[in-house]
């Protein structure tokens, strides 16, 4: 009987356990998941904006009408891109799920992704501004492409960090599948136990 005892309460602890994990999992990748799917959005609306900004005319004038976004929405917008990067790094730490190895990369990326946008991406709107005020088809040009490499930079890191996600979403079901199994084979050793209990008892009876 003491064995059936331990056997159910380590059953129950190991139930409780994949419980644990499967919620801890499903909702911090849920949630982290709608960070990148959100910052990913505002990145192609901002990328939309910079590259369809400017272009030329047949008599190599500039043409200003493209402009989607003034300079506050366009500010706006880019403080909005760097609060789900923020989102994303606060779910990122307090998932227990992940190791610290883990969670350093991601950190990591979003410590670079940060960068790239502030310091190169977010400026080239104003640089394409400047150049069109100053009517400057080559620096309108040369904002456009750094504009660009720097959007596609963004985007590669932010898929990345989704690539990260698939493989951590793998690796922690492969997980839950092994304690689950654990838990059945439990209870199964409990339910014969149980019934060889009772077989002793109905013996002994008769």
């Amino acid at each position: 009987m003491v064995l059936i005892l331990f056997l159910s309460l380590f059953s129950a602890m190991q139930f409780l356990r994949v419980n644990r994990t499967f919620i801890n999992l499903t909702e911090f990748t849920t949630i982290r998941h709608i960070d990148l799917t959100d910052a990913i959005e505002t990145l192609t609306l901002l990328r939309i904006n910079n590259i369809s900004t400017a272009y030329l005319i047949n008599d190599n004038e500039i043409s200003r009408s493209l402009f989607v976004l003034s300079p506050e929405e366009y500010a706006e917008m880019c403080n909005l891109f760097l609060e789900h990067l923020t989102s994303y790094k606060e779910h990122s730490i307090f998932d227990t799920s992940l190791s610290s190895g883990q969670l350093e990369i991601r950190l990591e990326l979003i410590n670079i992704i940060e960068n790239i946008f502030i310091e190169h991406f977010e400026v080239c709107f104003y640089k394409i501004r400047n150049g069109l005020e100053l009517n400057d088809v080559s620096l309108v040009n040369e904002a456009l492409e750094e504009a660009y490499v720097m959007a596609t930079l963004i985007s590669d890191r932010l898929n990345d960090l989704k690539d990260l996600a698939l493989e951590h979403i793998a690796y922690e079901s492969a997980r839950i599948y092994g304690y689950s199994q654990r838990v059945l084979y439990t209870q199964f050793a409990v339910a014969f136990g149980l019934f060889g209990v009772l077989l002793v008892i109905i013996q002994g009876k008769y």
